[in-house]
């Protein structure tokens, strides 16, 4: 259950987007690829709502960085459907800290200039 973890760090209104991307991950993707590059997984994703689109999920297995096609964190800062179907498969049922942006959590204090 990744939904518990992050209903206490996000603000409510974040938490309904995330929570969309939660629930419409085993819903719209499948996995319909796996290549290794080095030390990097590429997983790529179909999604159903995407007219069957496949986006590439790349995992570094070092890092533990993972990216998508869709650039969904880097946009808007929530993880993806995408993303998030590739993590709750592997077992994670919360969500790493390099994936929670301060300005969306509820602690989130100004800080001075």
């Amino acid at each position: 259950m990744i939904e518990k973890p992050a209903s206490k760090i996000y603000t409510h209104t974040v938490f309904y987007e995330f929570q969309e991307q939660v629930q419409a991950a085993p819903c719209s993707c499948a996995v319909r690829g796996f290549s290794k590059q080095g030390n990097v997984d590429i997983i790529g994703v179909e999604d159903a709502y995407k007219q069957c689109r496949i986006f590439q999920v790349a995992q570094n297995n070092e890092s533990k960085e993972t990216t998508c096609t869709c650039k969904m964190f880097e946009r808007n800062g929530i993880l993806c459907k995408h993303i998030i179907w590739i993590i709750s498969g592997k077992g994670l049922h919360s969500i790493p800290k390099q994936y929670i942006a301060s300005r969306w959590m509820k602690k989130s204090y100004r800080k001075p200039l």
